[in-house]
C-alpha cells in the first residue's frame, strides 16, 4: 500500500511544471485529499496515471460535449471525470478501507 506521503510528494513534484494554473491547483487540491485513503493513495501512484493526464481528460471529456465552441461543468462533475481517469470507484475504495481496518483490528493476542 502506498502512503499518504508518498502520494502527495508525487503530485506536488507533478505540479512543478503547472504552478500558478488555477485547474492544475484545483485537481491538486482533490487529489491530495483522495490520497488519505490508502487505496486512492495507491491509484495515484501509478506511473502512468498524472495530474496532467487527469486535467487532459477532463478536457477532453468537455470538448465532446461541447455545443458551440464552449462547455461549463460543475466541481462534481470534474471531479467524477478524474475519479474515473484513477479508477477511484466508490465501492472500490469503501471495500480498500474495509479490508485495511480489518488489517489494524487484527491482534494476536499470543503476541502480547
Amino acid at each position: 500500500m502506498a502512503s499518504f506521503e508518498a502520494a502527495h510528494a508525487k503530485l506536488i513534484n507533478e505540479m512543478k511544471e503547472h504552478e500558478n494554473m488555477p485547474i492544475y491547483e484545483s485537481v491538486l487540491d482533490y487529489l491530495m485529499r483522495q490520497a488519505e485513503n490508502a487505496a486512492a493513495a495507491d491509484l495515484i501512484m501509478d506511473s502512468q496515471k498524472t495530474v496532467k493526464g487527469a486535467v487532459d481528460h477532463m478536457t477532453a471529456v468537455a470538448r465532446k460535449k461541447a455545443r458551440g465552441g464552449s462547455y461549463a461543468m460543475t466541481d462534481d462533475e470534474g471531479f467524477k471525470i478524474i475519479d474515473k481517469y484513477y479508477g477511484f470507484g466508490a465501492q472500490a475504495l469503501a471495500e480498500s478501507s474495509k479490508k485495511q481496518a480489518a488489517k489494524r483490528l487484527d491482534i494476536d493476542f499470543d503476541d502480547l
